[in-house]
């Protein structure tokens, strides 16, 4: 107002924008490969939306078009790399810029980290051949201080685990019933902040052959020709025997190895030259081409022929000769004979004693042959045997002599004047009184008797003088 009481005004408009407040809700930290969606909590007029993302391990900020699903929108979501151990945890910084209709601008930042996930891992599995029972050597592994469990799984009734939620169970797979079965052993490991890994492993199991064969007796008698078939199958339904299959034959006496072969259907020939029985333990151990294996074992008991021995500590004598069981006996092989039986025969293949189970001849002529035999008959149905030894009796030696004169003056010498028989015989003299005394005993073919003596003057003495020869 001036001097003279005069005045005016004029009023200018001002207008003042608010300020948008940007704000979001996200987690504080999540699982790596976890996609995080955001919850718009902003407030303004109109607002437009400008996302970012940091990465402090880099130091820069991530490509938008690989992390952000849409940079501008209101509640964009959010992917990560995939961190795995040993891989470290990562925090991302999250920026929100928005702006208002009005150009007003505010912004806000959050940190979120991004927890490496676990590895899960087993070894590989090797294909075998059924059936099969393995540990699984867990080696799964997550940052400290977090801890992990376990859920295992298979595929397939025919493989089962000693526990779905052990470290390490005990994996048991069966023998498929022919050709082979693959099964998936699944592994997840979880960690206590829910983070999780998966991990498969593949395992073939491959059926087994089947050893078999026919043809095998369960005993027979020396020498046995086997001729057998083989009837082993590999286990896989395209192959046909002996196709796909290694063979190994072997053939034992106790723990000797007598036979081996490598041939589908070998010939053996089973002996026993003694007197017991022998049994041989055939096997046959049948490989497939996956190198699975199956045998089977088999006996035989191959019998021995009849033997019959004659035992005969004495085979020449003089006559009478009596052949019985002091002079002629059997050897005793109960477990291959059944029976024995003694015949006696001349030169001239008369039989003069006999079939007979004991022996009992009396050979009554001086320088006279029989022949013994000894028949067997074989205890299993075998060869039968025969056994023979010839007896004899001795020429009869000649005692016959004579002397120079047989009567004289006492004392008297006896002089041998001739003796038969001298070659191969043995002599011995005796001397006898009248009471039937032995008075001298002498040996050799020409003896040189004492003189006798008579004491009486008047009366003979008798003496005698006895030529005994042996052979």
């Amino acid at each position: 107002v001036g001097t003279t009481g005069c005045s005016d005004s004029l009023d200018i408009p001002v207008t003042v924008f608010p300020t948008p407040d940007a704000n979001f809700n996200i987690a504080a930290q999540a699982c790596a490969l976890t996609s995080l969606s955001t919850t718009d909590a902003s407030q303004g007029k109109a607002l437009t939306y400008q996302w970012s993302v940091y990465g402090y391990s880099s130091g820069q900020w991530l490509s938008t078009a690989t992390t952000i699903s849409n940079t501008t929108v209101a509640s964009p979501s959010f992917g990560f790399p995939n961190f795995q151990y040993p891989s470290a945890d990562s925090t991302y910084k999250i920026k929100l810029v928005v702006t208002s209709s009005d150009g007003c601008v505010d912004s806000i930042v959050k940190d979120v980290t991004i927890l490496a996930r676990p590895l899960a891992q087993f070894p590989a599995l090797t294909n075998s051949c059924g059936p099969i029972s393995t540990v699984l050597t867990n080696n799964s592994a997550v940052n400290s201080p977090r801890t992990l469990s376990y859920l295992w799984s298979t595929s397939g009734s025919g493989a089962t685990l000693s526990s779905a939620t052990a470290t390490n169970p005990t994996l048991t797979v069966a023998t498929p019933v022919s050709d082979s079965l693959t099964y998936t052993i699944t592994l997840i490991a979880t960690d206590d902040q829910g983070c999780s890994d998966t991990t498969q492993q593949d395992i073939t199991v491959y059926a087994l052959p089947t050893a078999s064969f026919t043809g095998l007796p369960s005993a027979g008698c020396d020498p046995l020709t086997l001729n057998l078939v083989n009837t082993s199958i590999s286990g896989f339904t395209s192959q046909a025997s002996p196709t796909g299959l290694t063979f190994l034959w072997t053939i034992k006496q106790g723990t000797t190895t007598t036979f081996t072969s490598s041939s589908s259907t070998p010939s053996f020939t089973l002996t026993n030259t003694g007197t017991i029985d022998s049994t041989y333990f055939l096997s046959l151990i049948v490989t497939n081409d996956k190198g699975c294996v199956d045998s089977i074992t088999d006996s035989i008991t191959i019998h021995p022929h009849a033997k019959a021995e004659i035992i005969a500590p004495m085979t020449t004598a003089c006559a009478p000769f009596t052949i019985d069981v002091n002079s002629a006996s059997a050897a005793s092989y109960p477990q291959a004979n059944a029976s024995l039986s003694w015949t006696i025969y001349d030169f001239s293949s008369n039989i003069l004693y006999g079939p007979s189970a004991v022996v009992n001849y009396t050979i009554t002529a001086a320088n006279d042959s029989v022949i013994v035999v000894l028949n067997a008959t074989s205890l299993h149905g075998c060869e039968n045997h025969a056994d023979s030894v010839v007896f004899r009796t001795l020429t009869n030696p000649d005692p016959a002599w004579a002397l120079t004169d047989s009567s004289g003056c006492s004392p008297f010498t006896a002089n041998v004047l001739s003796v038969s028989g001298v070659s191969g015989v043995t002599h011995n003299w005796k001397v006898f009184d009248g009471s039937g005394a032995i008075i001298q005993s002498l040996t050799g073919a020409s003896p040189s008797f004492a003189a006798l003596v008579n004491t009486s003057f008047t009366t003979n003495a008798s003496f005698s003088i006895r030529h005994i020869v042996s052979v």
